[in-house]
């Protein structure tokens, strides 16, 4: 500690019933050397435990008791068994110590009981030195002692003093030694006594002077300790009946009422747990008394250190049992009005507060967007729907949203406050249950901006926009400073003496050492000239500074700074306060010439037209994601039905997952669920490829090209790799969407899955672009009918997975489907989350209707693919009873080169009968390349043959792009 003063602490000791400890010890302050006698006085016949904290002993005695001696694990221990009601030891011991070993209380020896924590009595005697050296020299020594009775003699060079404490305590206080003057400051029951030095004078008077203002505001608690001592010391540190404050560090009358207040709590109350005590500290401290709480959280959650994180564990917990009656309660608790068993019990404190160390956990990580922000002012009313209550029609005007929420390090369900930029203030709460929340708000119509958590009640993570970038910021979080030649160490040295007395973790750097600085989780101060990537002019005249935000670490701020001379300089930090929460101020002779306000947004701000973007570099290959795939048991894959790139992508990724998982199940929305034996056939190898299709009535209800699909469904045959057919009949989805549910037979409306129509906004929306894009209306359908069909496909298609998985739990499952089915995990995704509480994954491929940072876990651009397609003949058919009529044949198509015409029937292809457009799909499905195209017709009265042998199985690419269902 500074000023060569000393300090002696003893550390925690126990006893049965009340026993009396006499010491009588001198000091040697030159040769650090202790040297006394310790006797014991015990009123009980129990087993106790001498700890001789390291002493040498040279003599011991013991009246009606058996004692040995034996090596503890870190020091010597004594063995002590009273044989009668009465009584003791008598231990002269010397030793050598450290500052260490005084300040942890290790220099005296002290009795703790076996098993059984009890107080004793003690009284102390001491001599030592009246001057600093054994020459006489030096500052006077004075000593302090919290105790009921102190006495002091001065004779012959030495200072004697006794101090006695008729007070049981579990604790023996420190003795205070050193060089100090002592001013007190009264506040109720509590004597603080300022432990003052010639170097420390000024800022301990000003605490003390701040401090004066507080006392009646602390003055309802009662104290254990009459007397607590105050001073500077090596580190922060709270010792009984001592506050040892940090040298290179500024405090405010606030933060001493919390280091009190933790004192308390620690040595005169005795809880458990730390977190609890530091917490409450400053819960009932800075918490209580600062000017604006608001402010004082945010700048707990920039530091995120132990404080923060004790703070916000009694914070949010005394909001979720009732503040009010919490604090009535805290307070109650400090002044004895009610004991601490009984405040421990009310809340079940030992459940919610672990004992022992503080140990941190991370913050919640809260991501938010506007999915959909829409003006409404229209009469609601919704289709009945079979199993669901009717509703009510609803007139509503103003601004609808949904807002999507994902929380990071989520832990358990909270509360989030959710304020509106509106002349109506609107301030409002939900509950998040789960990590990821979809939610629905109505706004005034003059709301335009939302903010998340206004008032700082949540313990997690500061957006960047939140972040005030000011010197105050820059000195809360690690901090190197960066000159660029030492030469300038002079003219920037006041700047760094202010810097160090505000953050003990400043670090300088020259020029030559700067690499890599900005991948440092630590704040950066660029002196007298900015990094080359930086293109800041800074001023040639007087002080400048300026604060941008770190561009790798939000929460972390770079600076840069010049001055013209030291005078400019040390003028400009003389009136820091002026503007100490300034972004960027230029100061020139002592005045400011500009100056511009860091102004942070006061919760997470989300406006509806927010631009979203991605980091290139950041982008990561199929191979770099699949390891981040293993954890989650449902993976689905969003594809462009016709794009080949996208199925190549999946049986890429389903084969690297069969590696590692061959337990493996591959759902299909292009096999409808009523197919579920034929698929299995087809898996099994009992039926031929071709076989498969038929009975799957594959052309009449998927329609797109087999060949897109093919290998896929010929590698999960080859490899016995389950498949499951997830979709709702074609014939069934049909009706709904012509004639809506109520047009249902009992027996349809059973194959119906557990359906819940009051989906996300967002998703209806969407699907209102879908519907309007491909002019459903012209069939005679509504989009009410047309959302209802395609939610039922999503419940059905989450069902049959989740019954799957529910009798196979050990299997992990890939899903092909439709990317419109799961974008921003709306649809099938959403239909899967309320089902399972298992890791669900979502992966697009290829480009997006709109980017938003939900619209999937990952987006994929797989390369182009080429593959041969199925001919296509180019004819509009109709289907009669001779075969297959031609209404249309397209110029420059396949069929105009055979020599097709309109009114010609197609009877066979290649000797095979032709009576439905499927069968001609099937046909040239599997029609090889070099294999000659007959095709029988009828033309007008007559049959003939016609012959074409061409390369007709061109290789081709992705078509134009189809629609996403």
């Amino acid at each position: 500690m500074g000023d060569s003063s000393l300090i002696l602490g003893v550390a925690k000791v126990y006893a049965a019933q009340p026993p009396q400890i006499f010491y009588e010890v001198s000091l040697d302050l030159d040769k650090r050397v202790i040297v006394g006698k310790a006797t014991f006085k015990f009123f009980e016949k129990k087993l106790y435990l001498i700890n001789l904290s390291k002493a040498r002993i040279t003599g011991i005695s013991a009246k009606n008791a058996l004692h040995q001696m034996e090596e503890g694990a870190k020091e010597y221990l004594l063995t002590f068994f009273p044989s009668s009601a009465e009584s003791s030891l008598e231990l002269s011991f010397e030793r050598t110590f450290t500052l260490r070993a005084l300040l942890e209380g290790e220099y005296l020896p002290t009795p703790f009981p076996y098993l059984i924590n009890n107080p004793f009595t003690f009284e102390l005697k001491i001599s030592l030195p009246l001057r600093q050296d054994y020459k006489g020299r030096g500052a006077l020594v004075k000593a302090f002692f919290p105790a009921d009775f102190y006495q002091e003699a001065v004779e012959d060079g030495l200072l004697f003093l006794k101090y006695i404490n008729k007070s049981p305590v579990s604790i023996l206080p420190p003795l205070i030694i050193g060089p100090y003057e002592r001013e007190t400051l009264t506040a109720g029951s509590l004597n603080l006594n300022f432990l003052i030095t010639e170097r420390h004078r000024r800022s301990l008077i000003s605490l003390k002077n701040g401090l004066s203002k507080l006392v009646d505001k602390v003055a309802y608690i009662s104290f254990s300790f009459p007397n607590i001592y105050l001073t500077y010391g090596l580190e922060e540190q709270i010792l009984p009946g001592l506050i040892l404050l940090t040298v290179n560090r500024e405090y405010s009358p606030q933060e001493i009422v919390t280091l009190v207040l933790e004192h308390e709590l620690s040595y005169g109350r005795q809880l458990s747990s730390q977190t609890l005590i530091k917490g409450l500290a400053i819960y009932l401290g800075e918490h209580e008394l600062t000017p604006n709480p608001i402010e004082f959280r945010r700048r707990l959650l920039l530091s995120q250190d132990e404080r923060a994180y004790s703070f916000y564990r009694v914070f949010e917990f005394a909001q979720r049992v009732g503040e009010s009656g919490f604090k009535a309660s805290a307070m109650e608790f400090l002044s004895q009005k009610v004991s601490a068993r009984d405040f421990v019990k009310k809340y079940r404190l030992e459940e919610n507060f672990p004992q022992g160390e503080i140990k941190v956990l991370p913050p919640k990580e809260i991501k938010a967007q506007i999915i959909i922000y829409k003006n409404f002012s229209h009469l609601s009313q919704t289709e009945p729907q079979p199993g669901h209550p009717e509703t009510t029609p609803s007139r509503t005007s103003g601004h609808q949203m949904e807002l999507y929420l994902i929380t990071n390090n989520f832990s358990s369900p909270y509360e989030l406050e959710v304020k509106a930029s509106s002349s109506q203030g609107v301030l409002s709460r939900i509950k998040v249950l789960s990590k990821e929340e979809r939610l629905t708000l109505d706004l005034p119509r003059d709301a335009t901006t939302i903010y998340l958590d206004p008032n700082y009640k949540l313990y997690r993570m500061l957006s960047l926009e939140e972040v005030p970038r000011n010197m105050e910021t820059l000195i809360l979080k690690p901090l190197t400073v960066i000159l660029p030649d030492r030469g300038l160490l002079p003219l920037y040295q006041p700047l760094l003496n202010f810097l160090r007395d505000r953050n003990p973790k400043v670090k300088l750097l020259y020029g030559e050492d700067k690499l890599d600085l900005f991948s440092t989780k630590e704040s950066l101060l660029f002196l007298h000239q900015a990094p080359p990537n930086y293109f800041i002019d800074l001023p040639q005249k007087g002080f400048y500074i300026r604060f941008l935000p770190h561009p790798n670490f939000p929460l972390h701020t770079i600076a840069f700074a010049k001055t013209e001379t030291v005078s400019e300089l040390t003028k400009a930090l003389e009136f820091y306060s002026n503007w100490k929460t300034a972004e960027e101020v230029h100061i020139t002779k002592g005045k400011i010439g500009s100056l511009k306000k860091s102004v942070p947004a006061t919760g997470i701000t989300l406006k509806s037209n927010t631009a979203y973007g991605l980091k290139p570099q950041y982008l990561m290959s199929i191979d770099e994601a699949i390891p981040h795939l293993f954890s989650s048991q449902i993976i689905l894959i969003g594809e462009e039905h016709e794009d080949p790139a996208h199925h190549k992508f999946q049986l890429d990724l389903i084969k690297r997952l069969y590696q590692q998982f061959p337990k493996l199940v591959i759902g299909v929305e292009m096999v409808q669920r009523p197919f579920q034996r034929e698929l299995d056939d087809f898996i099994n190898g009992k039926i031929s490829e071709e076989s498969f299709l038929k009975s799957i009535e594959y052309f009449e209800r998927w329609g797109y090209d087999w060949r897109l699909y093919r290998d896929v469904f010929l590698w999960a045959r080859e490899n016995k790799v389950k498949m499951l057919a997830l979709d709702l009949p074609k014939e069934l989805v049909s009706k709904v969407h012509k004639f809506g549910l109520q047009s249902l037979t009992e027996k349809e409306t059973k194959e119906l899955p557990e359906t819940d129509f009051q989906l996300s906004l967002g998703y209806k929306r969407y699907l209102e672009t879908v519907y309007s894009q491909h002019k459903f209306s012209e069939n005679n359908s509504t989009f009410d009918r047309f959302y209802q069909a395609q939610v039922l496909r999503d419940e059905a298609m989450a069902e049959t997975l989740v019954e799957f998985l529910s009798k196979n739990p050990d299997y992990k499952a890939i899903v092909l489907v439709g990317k419109g089915h799961i974008l921003n995990r709306w649809g099938l995704f959403f239909a899967l989350k309320k089902r399972v509480k298992q890791p669900i994954l979502s992966i697009i491929l290829g480009e997006v209707p709109f980017f938003s940072p939900e619209i999937g876990d990952y987006v994929f651009q797989p390369p182009e693919v080429k593959i041969k397609r199925t001919p296509q003949l180019g004819v509009v058919l109709e289907e009669v009873k001779e075969g297959l009529l031609i209404k249309e044949v397209k110029p420059g198509s396949l069929a105009e080169k055979i020599g097709l015409k309109r009114e010609d029937v197609i009877l066979e292809i290649n000797n095979k009968r032709v009576q439905k457009v499927s069968d001609l799909k099937l046909i040239l499905t599997f029609l090889e390349d070099d294999e000659i195209l007959v095709i029988r017709i009828k033309r007008g009265n007559r049959e003939e043959s016609l012959r074409y042998k061409a390369f007709i199985n061109k290789i081709n690419g992705a078509q134009a792009r189809a629609p996403l269902f």
